[in-house]
């Protein structure tokens, strides 16, 4: 969900009359998908009409009590919501009605490995996205130099999202696109999903030229070389 924002005090997120319904129903199709083959909720804006994100915008508070949770991204296990966001090492909250939420630090302890040589400067995660396949969930990620489009996608893995799960763990899968400075598309902004033939795909960018759109390989969740 690059681009949303949801604002919470004090552990109390906000969630717009018109806009609440749309997180029920998208829960209600992932409950379905993840018994079939794989689920992302980056589909999410699949049924979010353009009245939904004007009343969105609308209806925002304005005091400045409230804070942002910026680029969320929304999976289900269990009975309990996880939420990823831009942001240092990619905050996690948790919730069990999608109103009240919970910090619970975040996925990451330092910026991945790869990013160390390209990205030198950069610190923060960004527009992250999840799904499920096959018994996994798959991170995607933002790397970027600001302003530019010197930008990485990358991908995480982990079994499963509850921190005090002994399995707890998020194995980096490195990197599954890139651009540099000069090119007129960025890689930023990842939104993969499944096709009605089984095919995996990645949508990503809305910056300089438009979005572009990727083949995945649906046992690995990176791009098909060619």
């Amino acid at each position: 969900m690059a681009g949303w924002v949801i604002y919470r005090r004090a552990g109390r997120a906000f969630f717009p009359p018109k806009l609440r319904p749309a997180f029920e129903l998208r829960s209600k199709v992932q409950s379905k998908m993840a018994r079939s083959k794989s689920t992302s909720f980056s589909a999410l804006t699949a049924v979010l009409s353009t009245a939904a994100v004007a009343a969105a915008q609308a209806t925002a508070p304005s005091t400045d009590h409230w804070t942002a949770t910026h680029d969320p991204a929304i999976i289900k296990q269990g009975d309990t919501y996880y939420l990823f966001s831009t942001g240092r090492g990619l905050p996690m909250h948790t919730s069990k009605d999608l109103i009240h939420w919970t910090r619970v630090g975040e996925a990451f302890e330092k910026m991945p490995a790869w990013a160390a040589e390209p990205f030198p400067k950069t610190r923060d995660m960004w527009a992250p996205d999840i799904v499920f396949v096959d018994g996994v969930y798959r991170l995607y990620y933002t790397v970027s130099e600001f302003g530019t489009s010197h930008s990485a996608i990358g991908l995480a893995t982990n079994t499963t999202l509850d921190r005090r799960d002994a399995a707890y763990r998020w194995a980096d899968q490195g990197i599954v696109v890139s651009t540099e400075k000069g090119n007129d598309w960025n890689a930023i902004d990842s939104a993969a999903f499944v096709d009605q033939g089984g095919q995996h795909w990645m949508a990503i960018g809305s910056y300089w030229s438009g979005l572009k759109l990727f083949k995945l390989d649906g046992a690995t969740g990176k791009v098909i070389a060619g």
